[in-house]
Order: C-alpha cells, then sequence, then structure tokens
C-alpha cells in the first residue's frame, strides 16, 4: 500500500506552508517519513506561540498522532515547556494531567520535582503512577520518602516506585525494598532494584531467593547478587562464597542449560564468583554456544584451582572448546603433558594449532625443537602461526638455535631472512647482535621492518644508530616502527636526532615523532618544538600535537609555557581548548591566572576545559573565579563548574556547591558532589541548614546531611525537625531523619 506522500516532492522544500497541525501529524506519525524536518520546523516557531497549539493537541482524544506529536515536541522543547506542563499536572481533566507527568519526566527537570511529589496523591491512580515513573527519571533524593510510601499501597503504584527507587540507586531505600521480596507480582523489580543500588545489606536476602525460589526468578537474583558483590568489598565476596547452599549452585547450572540470553551471562558471572569447579563442566558445554566466550573464560580465570578440572576440556570433540581451554590453562598455570599438545597441534585447526604453540613456549623437548624448525624453515604458515613459532624456538639454549639462524640469516629466500628477525627479536640479543645489524640493510621491506621491531624490543645500545638511520629509509612503514623501537629506548633516546627528522619526510612521521617526544616527556626538546610552532606552515593536526607534547613534556623553566599562553588567543577553539588543558598539565597551580582567564572564553568547551584546570589547582584564589561560571549560560560550563569546586577539596567550594541546590539543572550533581567532599565539611552544612537560606538550599542540604552516619547530624535534624518555623524544613529534615533509620 502506497504510503500517503509517496512520489510527492521533498517535504523540507514546502514545509513553510505547513500548519502547526500538520506539522504535528508528520511528528506523530512515524510513517510519514518526515519526523525530523517537522520537529525542527515545529521548534523553530518558538515557545509561546506554538503553545496554545500544543495545548489543543494534548486535549484532543479524537487524533493520538496529533496528540503523540503534540508531546514528543512539548518534551523537545525540555526547560521552556516545565512551567506549562505543571500547570496542566493539576488541570481538572485526568488524562491531561497523566501525560504531562509523563513529559515532565521525559524532559526531567527538577523544576517539576515537588509538583510531581504532590502529584502522588493524585485521585487518578493513572496520575501517581505516571508522576512515580517520572520522578524516577528525574532522580533527586528528595522524593525518595514518598516513593517508599507508596510501596503501602496499590501494586499499581507500587511497581513504579520500585523502579524508580532502582534508578535512584540510594542505599536508604534497601530496608523498604527487602520485604517485598516475598511480593510475586514484585519480586522481579525489587531484584533489578536491588542489585541497582548494589548495597552488601540485601545480599543475604538476594541469597535465599537464589536457594530456595521458583526457578523463574534465578536469573534477575543473580544479576542482583553479582552488582552487589562487584560493587561490594572482599567481605562481600567472603559472604557470598560462604552463604550460598548447593541448591543455590544446582539452580544456576540448571539456569545455564535452559535459560536464556541475558540470565545465562549473569549466572555464568555469579558461578565464577562463587568458584565453585563442579560447575566447569558446564561452562565448557556453554562455549560451544555463541556468545558465551569471555563470560566464560572469566568466570573459570577467577575461580581457584580450576585448572586442575579444566584438561577435561581438552578431551571434548570441539576446535573452540579446546583452543579456550588451552587459554585458560596457560593463564592458571595448568599444565600438559608435551605429548598431549603436540598430539593437539597435529589433530587441531588453525585456532588450536596457535594456542597449542603458545602452551609450549618455554618447553625445550626434542621435538617441540623438531616441529618448530620445521614449520619456520618451511615458512608456508600464517604470519601469526609463524610469530608465535619463533617465540617457542628462541626459548631453546643459544648452541641448539643458533645453526637454524645463522642459516636464516643468510638465505635467500625473504620469508626465511624474515623468521631470522623474529627470532633475533625473541631471542637473547647478543646472540644476533651482528646478524641482525645486517639486516637492516636487507632489500626486502618486510625483513628491515622485523630487524628493527626486534632492535626496539632488545634496547641495545649497538642498534641506536642503526635506527636513526632506519628513520630516512624509503619505506614509510620502515621509518614508522624505527621511531616506534627508538622511543622504547626511552631516556637513552637521541632526542636530537629524532627531532632532526622534522620537517624531512612526510606530514604523519612528524606527527608520530612528535606524539613519541609528548609521551617520555624529555624536556630538551621543548625549545625544538616550540621554534617548530614558531615558524608556521604546519597543518592543524600537527599544532595539536605539539600543543599536546608541551603540555606532557611539563616543562616549567622553558618557553613552551608562554608559546601556550599565547594559543589560548588561537582562533580555533579546539586549540585554545587543548593549549588550556596542556598548562593544567604543566602546573595547574602556577598559572591560574591564564587559565581563569580562558573561564571567559567565546566557547563553552575552551570555558569547561578551563574549569577543569582551576579544579585541580586546588589554589583558594581559584573559588571565586570557578563560582561564577555557575551563572554560564551553558549548562555544560555550570556542570564542569560544580565538578571542579568538588575538585578543589576546599572548604570555601561548600557555600557555593550549596547554592547551586536551589538550581534545577545543577542540584542533583552538587548534592553527589557535597557528598563527596565528605564530613569533614559537615559543619558548613549545618549551619546552611539552620540559617536564612533559600527553601530549596535548606531542604537540599538536609538532604545530603541525610546521608552522613554521625551523631552530630542526627543532633541538627531533631532540632531543626522540633524548632523550625519553616513547615517545608521540619518536613524535609524529619525525612532526612526516617530515611537514615532515626525516630522524629
Amino acid at each position: 500500500m502506497a504510503k500517503p506522500l509517496e512520489g510527492k516532492k521533498p517535504m523540507d522544500s514546502c514545509l513553510a506552508d505547513k500548519s502547526v497541525e500538520d506539522l504535528l501529524l508528520l511528528v506523530g506519525d512515524q510513517d510519514l517519513g518526515f519526523r525530523v524536518e517537522a520537529m525542527n520546523q515545529a521548534l523553530s516557531i518558538g515557545f509561546p506561540e506554538i503553545y496554545p497549539v500544543l495545548e489543543r493537541a494534548v486535549r484532543n482524544d479524537g487524533n493520538a498522532d496529533l496528540r503523540n506529536g503534540a508531546m514528543e515536541v512539548l518534551v523537545r522543547f525540555g526547560r521552556q515547556a516545565v512551567p506549562a506542563l505543571i500547570a496542566l499536572l493539576r488541570d481538572a481533566d485526568e488524562e491531561v494531567r497523566n501525560f504531562s507527568a509523563v513529559m515532565l519526566g521525559d524532559i526531567a527537570s527538577r523544576e517539576a520535582l515537588y509538583p510531581l511529589i504532590e502529584a502522588l496523591r493524585d485521585p487518578d491512580i493513572n496520575v501517581s503512577h505516571a508522576a512515580a515513573e517520572a520522578l524516577g527519571k528525574i532522580g533527586d533524593d528528595a522524593a525518595l520518602l514518598p516513593l517508599i510510601q507508596l510501596l503501602e499501597g496499590d501494586f499499581w503504584l507500587q511497581y513504579p516506585a520500585v523502579v524508580a527507587m532502582g534508578e535512584m540507586a540510594d542505599s536508604r531505600a534497601v530496608p523498604h525494598l527487602i520485604p517485598l521480596l516475598d511480593h510475586e507480582l514484585l519480586m522481579e523489580p525489587v531484584l533489578k532494584a536491588l542489585g541497582q543500588i548494589g548495597d552488601a545489606r540485601a545480599l543475604p536476602h538476594l541469597l535465599k531467593v537464589l536457594c530456595d525460589d521458583p526457578a523463574k526468578h534465578i536469573a534477575a537474583a543473580a544479576g542482583a547478587i553479582v552488582a552487589v558483590v562487584e560493587k561490594g568489598d572482599a567481605v562481600a565476596k567472603d559472604h557470598l562464597v560462604s552463604s550460598i547452599t548447593r541448591r543455590g549452585i544446582e539452580n544456576l547450572l540448571r539456569h545455564i542449560s535452559s535459560g536464556d540470553g541475558d540470565g545465562k551471562v549473569a549466572a555464568v558471572a555469579l558461578l565464577g564468583l562463587v568458584g565453585d569447579k563442579a560447575a566447569i563442566p558446564t561452562l565448557l558445554r556453554l562455549l560451544e554456544e555463541h556468545d558465551y566466550e569471555e563470560v566464560v573464560k572469566k568466570a573459570i580465570t577467577g575461580m581457584a584451582f580450576a585448572a586442575t578440572t579444566l584438561e577435561e576440556g581438552l578431551l571434548r570433540n570441539s576446535q573452540k572448546v579446546q583452543a579456550v581451554v588451552l587459554c585458560l590453562l596457560r593463564n592458571l598455570n595448568g599444565k600438559v603433558s608435551v605429548d598431549h599438545l603436540l598430539s593437539l597441534f597435529h589433530q587441531g585447526s588453525p585456532e588450536v594449532q596457535l594456542e597449542v604453540l603458545a602452551s609450549l613456549a618455554g618447553t625445550t623437548e626434542p621435538e617441540v625443537f623438531k616441529l618448530v624448525e620445521s614449520m619456520l624453515e618451511n615458512g608456508s604458515t600464517a604470519n601469526s602461526m609463524t610469530d608465535m613459532a619463533a617465540k617457542v624456538i628462541s626459548r631453546f639454549s643459544p648452541d641448539r638455535i643458533s645453526p637454524l639462524c645463522n642459516h636464516l640469516f643468510q638465505s635467500a629466500d625473504l620469508q626465511q631472512r624474515r623468521v631470522a628477525a623474529l627470532v633475533a627479536g625473541y631471542a637473547e640479543a647478543d646472540i644476533f647482535t651482528d646478524h641482525l645489524s645486517g639486516l637492516f640493510g636487507d632489500r626486502e621491506v618486510l625483513v628491515r621492518l622485523e630487524a628493527v621491531k626486534a632492535a626496539g624490543k632488545w634496547k641495545k645500545k649497538e642498534f641506536l644508530p642503526l635506527l636513526v638511520s632506519a628513520l630516512s629509509d624509503e619505506e614509510e612503514l620502515v621509518r614508522r616502527e624505527a621511531l616506534f623501537s627508538l622511543t622504547e629506548y626511552g631516556e637513552a633516546m637521541p632526542v636530537n636526532r629524532v627531532l632532526q627528522q622534522l620537517g624531512r619526510q612526510d606530514e604523519r612521521l612528524d606527527y608520530e615523532i612528535i606524539m613519541a617526544i609528548g609521551r617520555i616527556g624529555r624536556t630538551e626538546a621543548e625549545m625544538t618544538l616550540v621554534d617548530y610552532l614558531a615558524d608556521g606552515g604546519i597543518s592543524t593536526r600537527l599544532e595539536f600535537a605539539v600543543i599536546e607534547a608541551l603540555g606532557k613534556i611539563g616543562s616549567r623553566k622553558g618557553g613552551g609555557w608562554q608559546t601556550l599562553s599565547r594559543y589560548l588567543g588561537h582562533a580555533d577553539p579546539d586549540i585554545r581548548r587543548l593549549a588550556v588543558q596542556a598548562l593544567a598539565s604543566i602546573g595547574a597551580g602556577e598559572f591560574v591566572e591564564e587559565i581563569a582567564e580562558a573561564t571567559q572564553d567565546r566557547h563553552w568547551s575552551v570555558r569547561a576545559a578551563a574549569l577543569q584546570g582551576l579544579g585541580r589547582s586546588g589554589s583558594d584564589c581559584a573559588i571565586p573565579c570557578i563560582a561564577a561560571a555557575l551563572k554560564d549560560p551553558d549548562v555544560m560550563v555550570k556542570k564542569n563548574a560544580v565538578s571542579a569546586l568538588a575538585e578543589t577539596g576546599n572548604g570555601l567550594a561548600v557555600p557555593e556547591l550549596a547554592k547551586c541546590l536551589a538550581d534545577p539543572e545543577l542540584v542533583k550533581y552538587a548534592s553527589e558532589a557535597l557528598y563527596e567532599l565528605g564530613s569533614a565539611h559537615l559543619s558548613l552544612l549545618h549551619a546552611l541548614a539552620g540559617g536564612n537560606e533559600p527553601l530549596l538550599l535548606r531542604q537540599g542540604v538536609l538532604s545530603v546531611i541525610g546521608k552522613f552516619d554521625d551523631e552530630q547530624s542526627v543532633r541538627v535534624l531533631a532540632d531543626l525537625v522540633k524548632n523550625d518555623p519553616v513547615e517545608e524544613i521540619r518536613t524535609a529534615a524529619s525525612h532526612a531523619l526516617i530515611l537514615r533509620g532515626g525516630r522524629v
């Protein structure tokens, strides 16, 4: 059936002629195919002008596409739409209230927090349901107690409340969620929520579900237990190992055999944490299915003494299982006889053969030498196999491998000379120094390339002149590898000789040289790099590389920092940002003034980078500059300002962060930052909670105080409950006490 607009001219050429209702229909009907263009056109109209039409469409019960389109557009307007949607949250029509709660959740602005908390008591249960879901998306812990109170009511409200608490991941919800594990219909969401929260107090209850309850909850319980243990410490893992029952392990094994994908992954991961070797046969069978190799390998690797049980996998008629088992045994220092390994090699796939060779490295049996000698002389195997064979044979004594390598070094065959360089790279360099040096002048690119790689591995000073000369090799691959090999020499690298190559080859090699200098941080390269920049005529990519390298060199004595300061005025915002980051790397505390100036840059990313640098400086004088950025027009800059204040670790940052608790865009980040600053600054928060600050600020401070487990906070909260003249503050203090287990 033809689509309504099939065969017509592109819609973006005539959208200007469309009414707002037409645009909403295009947004609301995916089959029409012009959602993006219609959305952009609707947003360009402006919120005050378009809102009356949007409200009418939301109230339209007869046209779902029109209503859906209007709701999508309202959500895209974001914060601009929040006041209007809060008004609709109190509308006489319960359907309109419901849609408003849904949209406020999608926007997730804290401005809607308290109106949505009120909506939890809406006479229409669907509105309360939508409000609970919306509060979960906003994630502000001020909603935690009202959501907990929903757990005592209707299932239709319990479910979104549980989901919301999981999304909030506040550990204070755990004691209220645990009793619901006896509720059959709520068990799955409760298990998921407890896993998202990750509090170890839930572990005994999760294990009870795993060990005692019907099999249909095994996957959810396993996933939650893994999440809790991975977020916890060694005590949580010890409790898991000591408390899980045989029935629980059998439930996991049964689920691996018959469960679905995600459930199997969780069960495998949990068995790995438990470390039960009896699970290994079941895990090995799972390797024959797709998508489980990595999780099985991780699980078995974590099991103590797993190697003693793994060899059974080598008897399976599966090349994939054999290859994985060989890899695992090697990682676990398991032992497989040489005869068995050789048998597997001769019967196995290339994947198995490669793992066998890796397992034979370090073995000096004559049969192994004969095998790899034949492979290397033949030269017909894949590069990965040849490389591994070279590694194996290099472990034999010099008198065993010298005759073979002497022959290979002098061979007329390209592949054999390349193999000679490979073996030299893995063997003791002293044996083959002269031979290897001769390969630097080989006529074949691949031979020279392997010789250069081998010289980089051994870092012998005799190879330095050869590597420097290789920087001028006719082949780019060799030049690049010579550079990489030279950087392996670290402090011994001849920096000046390397720098002489700048501008002599192609741009890609210049880039690699500059990046290598930055990696090893050699200060004597600083002025050469500064001059390289001053000469001009280089690409933006090379400018980036030099600026980054100057930051990594970190010299405070040379002229690099002055050059970086000049680049703060560059036309390209990406370069200005990189210059700020480089100055901060050299010493954020020493360049506070220069970095602070960049907080006024016209591009948001430069301002954000400057704030990050000021945060690392730890300087008292940086606090006012960072605090000023809390009023920046760009929300990303404001979020970086909050992070920077927290990173200073300075008590002067506490009042500034507290002010952000009244900002709907920043409250979540400010609350987390204040908590991260720790109890050392609690007295400042206590003073703010009892002061004459704005209501939202005091409520936010009380929420933060309630997370700390100390007696002084209990006394402050109790005093506010009893004596504060503001009802909202008494309520907030009471909530904080209840959530931390105190009595009002």
